[in-house]
Formats: C-alpha cells, sequence, structure tokens
C-alpha cells in the first residue's frame, strides 16, 4: 500500500527498528554488538517471553466481510468516500512464506548459529522464538505494484481470537529494504502462496478499511533494471506480478481495522461503531479462521 498510510507499530521497548537492528539492511554488519543486545530484547518483548509482554506488542481488531454484485461495491464506495478524510487506490503483492515442524526448528537454529551480524542475529531470535512458541510461524511480505510506491514491508500476524464479533490479533509490521525473501528462506521459510489484492483504502481517524479483489498470479515478469537497482525491492532478481486473474469474478472483500495499544480496548468500539454506519451493505459475521487454517 501506500506508504504515506502504512502504520509504522512501536514496540515495547522503543520502535520496531530495534526488533530489525538499524536500517543499513537485513543481511549487513551492525556498529556494534550493543545494538544486538537492544534488538534482542525487542525480540523477547516481541514474542512475549517478557512478563509485561502478552504475544506482539500491538494488537489489530476487525471485522471481514464480503459483497457480491457490483451495485454493492459502488454504493459501499460512494459512501466511504463521504465519511473518510483520506482514501487512496492500491495494488499490492503479497508473498506468504511458512515456517513449522521442529525440522524447521533447527534450520534457524543453525542459521542463526552460522551468522555474526547483529543485524541477522536479532532478527532471527524474533522468528526462532515465534516458531518455538506457536509451533509455526508464518510471515507476510508486501509490495506496492505500483511504480512510485515501491516499497517492502514484512509483517508478522497473530493467532485470531473470535468470542465477540470483532475479532482481533497480534500484529507487527515494518518496512525493509534488501534481499528479504532470499534472507528469510536462509532462516528456513518456506513459500506458501503469493496473490495480488487490488482496490481501495479509505481512513477515517485510527479506522482504516480495505475493500479489494483477490487475484492469482497466472504470469511473472522479469524486473527491469530501474527495479532490480532500487534498494526497496524484494530482492532485486525476484520476479513481478505481470498479470493475474480474479479467484471470484463477482466478489470484493471488506475489511474494517484499527491497531494500537493491547490495553486499549474502546478501539473494538471504534471498529464497531464504523461498521453501523455502513449497515446494511456490510454486515458483520464471525468467522472460523481455526477451520480455514485445517483447511
Amino acid at each position: 500500500m501506500d506508504e504515506t498510510m502504512s502504520v509504522l507499530l512501536p514496540g515495547e521497548s522503543g520502535s520496531i527498528a530495534e526488533v530489525l537492528g538499524p536500517t543499513e539492511g537485513l543481511g549487513q554488519a551492525g556498529a556494534s554488538e550493543i545494538t544486538d543486545v537492544v534488538s534482542s530484547t525487542a525480540a523477547f518483548h516481541f514474542t512475549g517471553t517478557s512478563a509485561s509482554a502478552n504475544g506482539a506488542t500491538m494488537q489489530e481488531y476487525f471485522i471481514q466481510s464480503a459483497i457480491s454484485t457490483p451495485q454493492q461495491h459502488e454504493l459501499l464506495i460512494t459512501r466511504l468516500r463521504g465519511l473518510c478524510q483520506e482514501w487512496t487506490e492500491f495494488c499490492d503483492q503479497e508473498i506468504v512464506l511458512q515456517l513449522g515442524g521442529d525440522d524447521r526448528a533447527d534450520n534457524v537454529a543453525a542459521a542463526m548459529a552460522s551468522r555474526t551480524t547483529a543485524n541477522s542475529s536479532a532478527a532471527a531470535g524474533v522468528l526462532a522464538s515465534s516458531g518455538q512458541i506457536g509451533g509455526r510461524v508464518t510471515v507476510r511480505v508486501r509490495k506496492s505494484l505500483n511504480a512510485k510506491h515501491r516499497l517492502s514491508y514484512v509483517r508478522y500476524l497473530g493467532a485470531v481470537e473470535t468470542d465477540k464479533l470483532v475479532s482481533r490479533r497480534s500484529c507487527l509490521e515494518v518496512p525493509v529494504c534488501g534481499p528479504l525473501i532470499g534472507f528469510l528462506q536462509e532462516l528456513g521459510f518456506d513459500q506458501d502462496f503469493t496473490y495480488v489484492a487490488e482496490g481501495h483504502m479509505f481512513v477515517r481517524g485510527r479506522v482504516k478499511t480495505v475493500v479489494y479483489t483477490v487475484n492469482e498470479v497466472v504470469q511473472f515478469q522479469n524486473p527491469t533494471a530501474s527495479d532490480s537497482s532500487t534498494c526497496v525491492d524484494f530482492s532485486g532478481l525476484d520476479p513481478l506480478p505481470k498479470e493475474w486473474r480474479r479467484i471470484c469474478p463477482r466478489s470484493w472483500m471488506v475489511e474494517i481495522s484499527a491497531v494500537g495499544c493491547p490495553a486499549d480496548e474502546s478501539m473494538q468500539d471504534e471498529v464497531s461503531d464504523f461498521v453501523d454506519l455502513l449497515h446494511p451493505l456490510i454486515v458483520p459475521a464471525k468467522i472460523d479462521h481455526a477451520a480455514l487454517i485445517r483447511k
């Protein structure tokens, strides 16, 4: 998504930069061992190994729904433009990578032992600890396909809790540069799937609404010289989506969410109140995310 509208989520110990180290690139050496100590401390906060942390440092409250006719889509977009102060179009590619199982945990431990740089050991500590706690960890790499906004983001999303109408999950998102996909694969991650999300994003206060289509990539292309030379590309070598097709031709996904401190429970009320403004176009319903994972 546009970098001007992306939310940078601070960690408990200061900022997200402390989790992954300085912005020299994930595979480059840090300034000193002190940076590694600070980053490792932030990693413990992130994975919940300290008494003050309960999972990741930020919480996302969200409601998911879908609309199935062009008329509903047009009415929803018109209503959102009237309700929200900011809106933009986006076209993002998302790559989902997964690490799970004891053999993967061993690979991560070996990768951590073989790396001597501060940044690499800090990032590996975050991912390895997450994998050991949950048995399986999934990270998402998202990149805008708009030529003017070629930023990459790595995202961690925790388990979804759906005891109420507004679901919630732990989350962490940070902009990155350097050979990210190759770095994650060296840690033992395997690519699970990739897709293209294309649609509109709206912002009203702390509430963000995205209305988009889910698309399957049918053809890739090699990056151009300008793509491979930029420092914010996935790796400078990874192919880019050239053509894609909608998985559900007459359906749009709708996600309404707010991100903040886990102690701030007023956010779920903000999400719920905003959904009421979109009724009856949007009718929230509980989704069994555990069943989706099993499938």
